[in-house]
């Protein structure tokens, strides 16, 4: 980047400082030059003062001594001169040009002009001048090459008293007094210089590399940067207005984002074209991915949209798009067939919009892409269901009446005349021959069900009636028909419909109702024949489970005589046969009870009513809680509050049973642990007891709820096998279902299943 000032080539947190600290030594420069002016006048005045006096006073005392005193007092007054500050030379010379008094020896007696090559030029010439214009009163003259005073004086009628001061001695006396001073103001100057540029980097420079980095990041696309500068000077100014630009452009950049969001995700493909030859494209969406496309596919060159428009509509798109060019209008719609990546052919529906420049020129093409292959397909394929749908009306004898509500003509169909009997070439319908045609005992019905929709009372026109046909026979018709045209005023004036032969669908019913008597009657007469059957087998397992009991007493009754009486005379194996008497003799009880329970639960009387079954639940554990207790077993229930409808007896029975295995099965589990729940799912109240028992395999689930049939030895866990049996014919008789859930060693959950009962909002509902 070219720079025009060498300074900018520098930040100007390094160049103020350096700017600030030459103007610094430049000002204390001048200020050391002004002040070095003042004091060589300051010491220049007071030399002269100081000169002036001296000259005026020894004036009076070589007078005095010229008058009374000897040479030697003379030469001793002009020698103490020496003792003064600066006081270089001093010549009393006399009218003759000889030297009186010095303070060298060396010089006395001889010629003031001999001794003049021997000083310096500018004090030589001030001597010689001196000589020649002798005046009475004191004169100084200063000597600016050397830095000197020569002062001149006249001393009686003849002498003259010369004297030379050097100004560097008391000057630099003056300078080294205010060295100090010179240094205090100088390094004032210099902090003030370094505060200055401490106090610009802090309140100025660190603010604006502030602007620096927030205008950096920015740059790179993160339009979250703030600066937040805080003041009314410059930079907080131009913080302000570039931390506003941020918020607009992150607003804009959020709402761009936010419509290319919503354009990658519709299916609309935005492109914009150049107006050149083949169209290329100098921006696409990225949805069009979807075509198998990448939008730099487009932009860089790779393809031209129009190498994929197809052959067959390429010159009718490029002729269209000629003719907007030249004549407008600048907004139109075109339809052709695009190929995507994978060669196959969509349907696009292409809203274009052209941009013009000042002279009218077409300068870019805009484009909004919308796949219609689905719709394209729906109209073809409507096309095609028109085409069937007029072979189906023939293939079905279905007519088409389109009525004329005002005059009552009607146009049909030919398939509407050739169903009844007419030819289409020669048929004329009319509403007044259509009536007339109907069968006296539908003619009311039809006319007010017509008259009902025309005046609005029907949501719909759908009739049955019976017709005559041209030869005289009754046909059944079912008419279908909508209003599809009204007047200004809500007057109905078109009705479309169909005509439709029934005649066999009518036939079909009137043998279904016959066939549909004759099956109901020997379905009645089969079920009351399966009921005399079933009362009599529970009878008759009544009678043999009540029979069995006798005989089964007087074995019982005698085995004990003989285990009583005769057991001393028996040996180990003769008592071992009594055992298993006894033993078989119980469980025959046993089973002959259980089968008399399982009898009367088909004879007893159903008591369906509302219960709570955690209530019932309650009163099972409370009769078992000493057992519970005796054997260890930790009863957990989650009884919501539910009402179901069922017989108590027969759901107590069906919890029962379910306790008394629980129980049995997870005796041999070290913490036996039962817990009993509820649930509302579906309409129906689901209850379950679950154990950490011994479990079974669910390929015997609906075995174990077979009468008598068992998964172990009786020797391991007693029992008839007739217990869940009993549960399953409970529930099916309270309109319920039981089932059951488990797996070897993880214990077994069985559920009961029964309809809630109706709560008063369903009941009033």
């Amino acid at each position: 980047m070219r720079i025009g000032n060498p300074l900018l080539a520098f930040p100007a947190r390094l160049v103020l400082p350096i700017v600030l600290s030459l103007l610094a030594v430049i000002a204390l420069g001048i200020l050391y030059w002004v002040q070095m002016g003042v004091l060589e006048r300051e010491v220049e005045h007071a030399e002269r003062l100081r000169l002036a006096e001296r000259l005026t006073l020894e004036q009076t005392r070589l007078e005095s001594q010229s008058e009374h005193g000897t040479p030697l007092q003379i030469r001793r007054l002009v020698s103490s001169l020496a003792l003064h500050r600066g006081l270089s030379h001093a010549w009393l010379v006399d009218a003759n040009g000889q030297i009186r008094a010095s303070l060298s020896r060396s010089e006395l007696g001889q010629p003031m002009l001999a001794h003049l090559p021997l000083l310096a030029p500018e004090t030589r010439l001030a001597v010689a001048k001196a000589l020649a214009r002798r005046t009475p009163q004191a004169s100084i003259q200063r000597l600016e090459a050397e830095q000197a005073l020569l002062g001149v004086v006249a001393v009686g009628p003849s002498d003259t008293l010369i004297v030379r001061v050097d100004l560097a001695q008391p000057l630099a006396s003056r300078l080294e007094a205010s060295r100090l001073d010179f240094i205090a103001g100088a390094a004032a100057w210099l902090a003030f210089a370094l505060l200055a540029g401490l106090i610009t980097h802090l309140l100025w420079f660190r603010r604006a590399a502030l602007l620096t980095r927030t205008a950096a990041t920015l740059a790179t696309g993160d339009l979250s940067a703030r600066t937040r500068l805080q003041g009314a000077d410059e930079l907080a100014n131009v913080g302000a207005a570039l931390d506003a630009m941020a918020e607009r452009l992150e607003a804009q950049h959020l709402q761009l984002h936010r419509l290319g969001t919503i354009i990658d995700h519709s299916p609309v493909i935005a492109i914009s074209w150049a107006n050149a030859p083949g169209w290329p494209a100098t921006f696409v969406s990225s949805n069009i991915r979807r075509w198998g496309y990448k939008p730099e596919d487009f932009t860089a060159g790779t393809l031209h949209y129009s190498t994929l428009i197809h052959a067959d509509d390429l010159p009718r798109i490029t002729d269209d798009v000629a003719s907007h060019f030249a004549h407008g209008p600048d907004a139109y719609t075109q339809n052709y067939r695009l190929r995507m990546a994978n060669g196959q052919w969509i349907h696009i529906e292409d809203h274009t919009w052209l941009t013009r420049d000042a002279n009218g020129e077409v300068v870019r093409i805009q484009g909004m892409l919308l796949d219609v292959s689905a719709r394209a397909a729906l109209a073809e394929a409507l096309h095609d269901n028109e085409q069937r749908l007029r072979l189906a009306l023939a293939a079905a004898n279905q007519g088409l009446y389109d009525l004329d509500l005002r005059t009552g003509h009607a146009q049909v169909s030919p398939e509407y005349a050739t169903m009844m009997g007419y030819d289409p070439a020669t048929f004329v319908e009319t509403n007044a021959a259509w009536r007339a045609r109907l069968h006296p005992d539908d003619a009311e019905r039809v006319f007010r069900t017509f008259e009902d929709y025309v005046a609005g009372r029907l949501p719909e026109y759908r009739v049955e009636f019976r017709q005559r046909t041209r030869d005289g026979r009754w046909k059944w018709i079912l008419s279908l028909g909508r209003i599809e045209q009204w007047s200004a005023d809500g007057t109905p004036l078109r009705l479309l419909g169909t005509h439709t032969d029934i005649d066999a669908i009518k036939a079909a019913e009137a043998a279904l109702r016959e066939a549909n008597a004759s099956l109901e009657a020997r379905v009645a007469e089969r079920t009351a024949e399966l009921q005399a059957l079933n009362q009599s087998l529970e009878s008759f397992v009544y009678s043999v489970s009540h029979d069995l009991k006798a005989p089964l007493r007087g074995v019982e009754g005698y085995s004990r005589l003989l285990e009583e009486d005769y057991a001393t005379r028996l040996d180990d194996e003769g008592q071992l046969f009594i055992t298993n008497i006894r033993s078989g003799v119980t469980r025959m009880g046993e089973l002959i009870d259980d089968l008399l329970e399982y009898s009367r639960m088909e004879r007893r009387s159903l008591n369906l009513g509302t219960l709570d079954p955690a209530e019932l639940v309650r009163q099972l554990l409370a009769a078992r809680r000493d057992e519970f207790d005796t054997k260890g077993i930790h009863v957990h229930t989650a009884m919501p509050a539910l009402e179901v409808i069922a017989d108590p007896n027969g759901l107590g029975m069906a919890l029962r049973n379910l306790l008394e295995n629980a129980v049995k099965f997870s005796r041999n589990v070290p913490e036996p642990r039962i817990d009993i729940g509820a649930r509302s799912e579906d309409g129906m109240a689901v209850m379950w007891v679950r154990d950490n028992g011994i479990g079974f395999d669910m390929k015997y689930h609906d075995r174990i709820f077979e009468i008598f049939q068992r998964l172990h030895r009786v020797e391991d866990y007693p029992g008839t096998g007739i217990g869940l049996a009993l549960v399953r014919k409970a529930m099916q008789r309270m309109n319920g279902r039981a089932w059951a859930d488990s797996s070897p060693g993880a214990g077994a959950t069985f559920y009961l299943a029964l309809p809630l009962a109706p709560t008063p909002t369903s009941a009033e509902a």
